[in-house]
């Protein structure tokens, strides 16, 4: 899941991070080479300040996002040891930026 990002005063600021298990011992996603992904994002996050997890980092939904994700480059998962390649290209990808008001 990509993190979410907020424009706040001319500054990219994470709006959402998604909670991820602890025990995930394997990517859960993967692109092959030339491929395109297209999909939804959707979440729920408790307002900010509260006890529950995930929440929003933001203090208003109404504003400019976008959509970032950092990725491993490298062949797939054979052993625990790709998992923490530390000569495999980290990959950033940033989708477009849009509006999100809250209704």
């Amino acid at each position: 899941m990509p993190e979410l990002e907020k424009l706040v005063n001319d500054n990219w600021v994470a709006a959402y991070r998604p909670v991820y298990p602890v025990c995930l011992s394997v990517p859960d996603f993967s692109l092959a080479s030339g491929a395109t992904y297209r999909n939804e994002v959707s979440f729920m996050a408790a307002p900010k300040g509260t006890n529950t997890f995930p929440q929003l980092e933001v203090d208003s939904i109404n504003g400019v996002y976008r959509l970032r994700w950092v990725l491993r480059e490298g062949p797939g998962i054979r052993s625990a040891a790709d998992l923490t390649n530390r000569h495999a290209r980290l990959v950033e990808a940033i989708s477009n930026q849009f509006r999100m008001t809250l209704r």
